[in-house]
Parts: structure tokens; C-alpha cells; sequence
């Protein structure tokens, strides 16, 4: 019931009275052609103004504040105030030119574009190094030798974005009998791109208890495409952006990445009820078809308590 309250919470918008009157930019409103430089300062830009449609009086002082950017990802660095309407911060990386829309909505919930206003406009930042983006938002340099790291499992990579390697090779983590625990790998290096193989041994603590090899497993994320920003019901006027995600987990490793990506892997531990708490370690080796190897070491804290069974369970937790 909660979760259909907040569907319809979020789909039906405000009842209005009133027509339903789509809000604007005056004739003459121009955004025109915006430059700025590298990880230099801007002066707040403020940007035009919209009138009409349907407002509540209640939100911004009575004035229109659904602004909205299609792509919805301004350059790293720049952020947006939909109040003031002021663009401002400073520029981290360059992108180059792009060309944006800026929308206007009004207060009634209706996202179509026949209830809205646009007006088109760019944005150029000039990079201040020539061999381009800054170590902060740019393309991280990928080791030439076969080498594998852990990555934060809460991490997204992108496609279009190669990810930033860490180079970290051993992971600690705690976790409960009957938990699943997760952690993904990055493999790099000419010979990760000819094929690799990843096994995982038992994990032991020093009284001899085993976490069997069968409960490590290993997937391989797939790119999908989705949006670049979550948004609400109907919230994407036009989708002219999208970007190429690392979700779907298969058995095989993906094929057509971009040449100087990483291998990705994701790792799973499923740990037995009957597990006796301790710590527990163990090394997963990856292997190129050319014989190189990677080791990379985990280090488990199994705690005294168990997840119970899901049938047991009296709390579910759904995400959307």
C-alpha cells in the first residue's frame, strides 16, 4: 500500500482548478553560447526566466522553479540552483562542446512537452593542459602489466567512462552465517584483454574450519543502457542521452569493450549457516591464456549470528 501511495503520489501531480496552461520563455529569451576554462571559477550565470502555466503559490514564492536540463548531466563541476536559476561552480574536466536544453515545467505534474518550454543552448569548456582531462574526472592511466584489483561493489562503471583502478589487492569484510557478501574485480593489462580465468580457493580459519571453494562464485557484468539520471514519472521530456551501464551479471565475460577497458568480474560468497564463527582467509587467483597470474587475497570475519531463513524472515526492504 505504501509503495502504490508513493506511485500515485508521484504520477498524479497537483489538482489545479485553473486550464492547464503550459508555462514559457518570453520571444526573446536567449541562453546563446556559454565557454568557460578548465578548473577556473565561473561568474553565476543566471539564465532565463519563465512566466505562466500553472503554479502554486506555495513553492518558490509563487515564481516557476521546474527547471531541467536535457542531457540531464551538466560538466563535472557546474551545478544548477532551479530557484534562482543561477548556473555556477567550477569546471573539473573538459568535454568539449555540447549542446544542451534547458526545460521549464510548471507546479501541475504534467511532464509532456506540450505543458512545457525549451530553449537550446551550449556549453564549451576549455581544457587548461593539453593532453586533456584532469586526474580527478578524466581517464585514469590503466597498468600495461597483467594485474587485478578489488573495487568497491557499489560502484557503476560506465562504458563510455573507463574506471579508476585501484590497485588494491587485499579485502577484509565481516559478515553473517548465511549472508551473502559481494565485491567486484578489475583486471587489467594487455593479456587480460585475450582471455582470463578467476578461481577462488577455500577460505580457512586457523582452527581449521573451511568456507568451501563452491561458495565463491564469479559473474561477469554486461553493459545496458539506461538513463544518466534517476528521475520521476514521466520526468524525461526527451531522452537524447543515455549512457551504457555495468548491470546485468552473465556467466561469460562481455565482448566489444572499448579497447583499453579493464576486465570486470564480480565476486560472491555465499556463506554456509553452519559456518563456526572466526576469521577466515583465502586467495583468488586470475589467470591470462599467455600464463599470467594475479593473486588477490581475502581476509572474512564470520560473526555469531544468522541470517534466518526466508521463510523466517518478517521484514522485506524493497528499493526501487
Amino acid at each position: 500500500m505504501l509503495l502504490a501511495a508513493l506511485l500515485a503520489g508521484c504520477c498524479a501531480g497537483r489538482a489545479f482548478a485553473q486550464a492547464d496552461i503550459a508555462p514559457s520563455f518570453p520571444d526573446d529569451a536567449l541562453i546563446g553560447d556559454l565557454t568557460f576554462t578548465q578548473r577556473e571559477p565561473i561568474a553565476g550565470v543566471t539564465l532565463p526566466r519563465a512566466t505562466g502555466g500553472n503554479i502554486d503559490p506555495g513553492v518558490n514564492g509563487g515564481e516557476l522553479s521546474d527547471y531541467s536540463f536535457d542531457p540531464a548531466r551538466l560538466p563535472a563541476g557546474l551545478t544548477f540552483d532551479r530557484f534562482t536559476r543561477v548556473l555556477s561552480g567550477t569546471p573539473t574536466w573538459a568535454p568539449g562542446r555540447r549542446t544542451y536544453r534547458l526545460w521549464v515545467h510548471d507546479d501541475d505534474g504534467n511532464w509532456t512537452v506540450s505543458d512545457a518550454d525549451s530553449l537550446t543552448f551550449t556549453i564549451e569548456v576549455l581544457s587548461d593542459e593539453p593532453q586533456g582531462p584532469s586526474a580527478d574526472e578524466g581517464t585514469p592511466t590503466m597498468p600495461t602489466e597483467f594485474s587485478a584489483s578489488f573495487e568497491s561493489e557499489f560502484q557503476w562503471f560506465q562504458r563510455d567512462r573507463p574506471p579508476r583502478f585501484s590497485g588494491v589487492s587485499a579485502w577484509n569484510a565481516k559478515a553473517w552465517r548465511g549472508e551473502r557478501v559481494q565485491k567486484q574485480i578489475l583486471v587489467a593489462g594487455g593479456a587480460s584483454r585475450n582471455g582470463i580465468s578467476v578461481a577462488g580457493g577455500d577460505l580457512a580459519s586457523e582452527s581449521n574450519d573451511i568456507i568451501p571453494a563452491g561458495a565463491v562464485s564469479f559473474r561477469y557484468p554486461h553493459f545496458v543502457i539506461g538513463d544518466i539520471e534517476a528521475r520521476g514519472c514521466g520526468a524525461y521530456a526527451e531522452r537524447n542521452d543515455v549512457a551504457y551501464l555495468a548491470d546485468a551479471l552473465a556467466n561469460e565475460p562481455p565482448r566489444g569493450l572499448p579497447g583499453s577497458y579493464p576486465s570486470m568480474i564480480w565476486m560472491s560468497i555465499d556463506v554456509p549457516d553452519e559456518t563456526p564463527a572466526g576469521e577466515y582467509s583465502g586467495t583468488v587467483s586470475i589467470r591470462s591464456r599467455s600464463g599470467d597470474q594475479a593473486d588477490l587475497h581475502i581476509s572474512l570475519d564470520v560473526l555469531p549470528w544468522t541470517v534466518p531463513p526466508v521463510q523466517e524472515r518478517r521484514f522485506h526492504l524493497d528499493i526501487w
